[in-house]
């Protein structure tokens, strides 16, 4: 009885904590000239606008925040590099983040 007592501060300041949880992508579409690229995870796939670091490649693996808005810090483990993208939207339909692609690159 006395363990688990001594438990419960550790347990309530875990729980009071914020957890940051990374999503996997991969990188499933990219053209040349284009500042976007979508990627893909097991939610759905995510449309993100590349905003600094080395861009990322077709097939490249990216773990990072990209399944909420913003400016997000990703790593991209393919290449072992930190990069930086805003995050314009996730959790869409394959067709509804093409769609969305062909909207920003061929203006």
């Amino acid at each position: 009885m006395k363990s688990s007592l001594t438990l419960l501060p550790l347990i309530a300041c875990l729980l009071a904590s914020p957890v940051s949880v990374a999503a996997k992508g991969e990188v499933v579409y990219i053209e040349t000239g284009c500042d976007y690229y979508i990627l893909q995870s097991s939610d759905g796939f995510a449309l993100v606008e590349h905003a600094e670091g080395p861009t990322p490649s077709a097939d490249d693996v990216i773990v990072g925040d990209f399944e909420s808005y913003g400016k997000k810090q990703l790593f991209n483990r393919t290449s072992r590099e930190r990069i930086k993208g805003w995050v314009v939207d996730y959790w869409l339909a394959q067709d509804e983040a093409m769609q969305m692609y062909l909207e920003q690159c061929r203006r």
